[in-house]
């Protein structure tokens, strides 16, 4: 079946385009947009929009920097009241919509009236997105589908007031037929028209290529133990494996380079630099030069395993009682430790995990006994720590990872058999629940 997404843009003579049909492109300045990408811009009919997301849903927005923020300005009700009752004002008051089409076949725009996506000839999210309005988008679909309800009486009116008369202005930026390396003039065009709004590091990280490959290989293969998807801040989790992308930076700070101490206390955007300088480089080289998957899981593959350990530590801290004198301070402070240990006594080759084999779906309550292994163990080093740094143990200790390392090469050079005993019979303990 053909599917075909129609707007209405009242007369083609009022469009604008840039650059215009007699500008010369070779005299422009190398790294100019205008190079790769055209621009037009509308004045479109906000329902023919609003009706192509109600087809295609949060999809539509995956190459935007950012939606679904909390609305702290009252936006969303301010856009509902002025469809409701000034929608003729709409277009005077509304920033307006972005689209970006990266095809230029999936574009049509010789029609009089209207302009024509068409549906069959891309795939959404790669090749048409909105990458600014996304607000608007959404308030405008819960107003036509969803707010006025039965109760009012003149509902069917309302909307079809508003289908008719409310206008917005639509810009569509459309790759030129014979350029294809557009994505980061797409990203920049993307962050630049939301910075109005607060834009944080997170939201530019996600536009990196790592995020869209690990995106890619999860949405290939939801129902495994190994893939995952990083959320965009303000979008909602369903299902799991899901995370967010400092959430995400954080784990894999903690195990791969085994800094549970600066996973847990290092900055949002001291996190993301090491995903986007170190780590999204290497990747995506990897990427290039071998299988998606086989890089995949040679970076990744004990992501999951890594989320869901912390996860139970978390709930744990609630449901285990302190019997030790620094129980308290290592449950509450001690959950990178805690995955970054796991992941350490499994398999300890940082480089590789690809035969990473630990079983994410023991994970659960069953674990309890070995953790309070864990708990004594810490227990005894942090006495040790106490006698011979005479610094406390507590929520400053778990900064940083000396206490960390002490447990790590406490079996090969720890000074306290009974300890030493202890620490091997909790690494077999880890291996029995875990392998």
């Amino acid at each position: 079946e053909e599917h075909r997404f129609v707007i209405d843009i009242g007369k083609r003579v009022d469009v604008i385009e840039i650059p215009d049909k007699t500008q010369n492109l070779d005299n422009l300045r190398e790294g100019s947009i205008a190079k790769k990408i055209t621009a037009y811009t509308y004045s479109a009919s906000l329902y023919d929009i609003v009706n192509m997301y109600n087809q295609v849903g949060d999809e539509l927005f995956q190459r935007n920097v950012r939606y679904g923020i909390n609305d702290q300005l009252e936006v969303e009700k301010s856009i509902k009241e002025t469809l409701r009752n000034n929608p003729e004002n709409f277009w005077f008051l509304n920033n307006g919509i972005t689209i970006t089409v990266q095809k230029k076949s999936a574009l049509n725009n010789s029609k009089n009236s209207s302009v024509i996506l068409d549906y069959n000839s891309l795939k959404f999210p790669e090749v048409v997105s909105v990458i600014n309005g996304a607000q608007t988008i959404t308030t405008a679909a819960e107003f036509w589908y969803d707010d006025i309800g039965s109760k009012d009486e003149n509902a069917e009116e309302i909307r079809e007031r508003a289908r008719k008369q409310a206008r917005v202005l639509l810009r569509i930026m459309c790759v030129n037929e014979d350029k294809k390396d557009c994505q980061a003039e797409l990203d920049q065009i993307s962050i630049s028209l939301n910075r109005q709004k607060p834009i944080k590091g997170e939201d530019i990280a996600y536009t990196s290529p790592l995020v869209l490959e690990i995106n890619q290989l999860f949405k290939a293969d939801e129902n495994d133990d190994i893939h995952f998807y990083i959320t965009k801040r303000g979008e909602q989790i369903f299902g799991k494996y899901q995370y967010s992308l400092t959430d995400f930076a954080r784990t894999i700070k903690a195990y791969r380079l085994q800094k549970p101490g600066e996973a847990r206390t290092q900055s949002s955007n001291k996190i993301l630099d090491y995903i986007s300088k170190n780590v999204g480089p290497d990747y995506t080289e990897a990427v290039k030069n071998e299988d998606a998957e086989q890089a995949f899981q040679k970076y990744f593959k004990p992501t999951n395993f890594a989320m869901k350990a912390l996860s139970y530590y978390r709930e744990a801290e609630k449901r285990i009682a302190p019997k030790g004198e620094h129980d308290p301070v290592i449950l509450g402070n001690g959950g990178y430790y805690f995955v970054a240990y796991l992941i350490y006594v499994l398999y300890q080759d940082s480089s590789d995990y690809t035969d990473f084999a630990g079983k994410t779906d023991q994970i659960d309550e069953r674990l309890d006994g070995m953790l309070r292994q864990y708990l004594e163990v810490l227990n005894d080093l942090g006495d040790e720590y106490v006698n011979n740094t005479k610094k406390p143990v507590d929520s400053n200790t778990f900064k940083n990872e000396e206490l960390y390392y002490e447990l790590t090469e406490y079996k090969n050079k720890g000074t306290n058999r009974a300890v030493q005993k202890k620490v091997k019979e909790l690494e077999e303990e880890i291996k029995k629940q875990l392998l």
